[in-house]
């Protein structure tokens, strides 16, 4: 089953490697879709892909790649499913 999420991430996850790390995850876990920066600090991420994978994906938005980076909250909301096949930064 496709699942199609809307999802914010907010924490120290601006300047710090975070929009990389989230498409190395979404193409180690077939997940397409986008990640850019908000004005706010926060980043959001579309992203669509198979139920399992996208738990991994999920798990790994929220635990975030270290180091500098810290992840202190992860919202999502359901979307219509969307036409894209591969996982851009913008």
């Amino acid at each position: 089953m496709i699942k199609s999420y809307q999802i914010n991430v907010i924490g120290r996850v601006q300047g710090v490697g975070f929009r990389w790390y989230t498409k190395q995850a979404a193409d180690k876990h077939h997940i397409v879709g986008w990640v850019k920066n908000e004005l706010d600090g926060s980043v959001t991420i579309a992203a669509q892909g198979d139920a399992e994978n996208m738990a991994v994906f999920l798990h790994d938005i929220a635990t975030g790649p270290g180091f500098y980076s810290q992840v202190d909250g992860v919202t999502k909301k359901i979307i219509a499913t969307f036409n894209a096949n591969n996982f851009a930064i913008r």
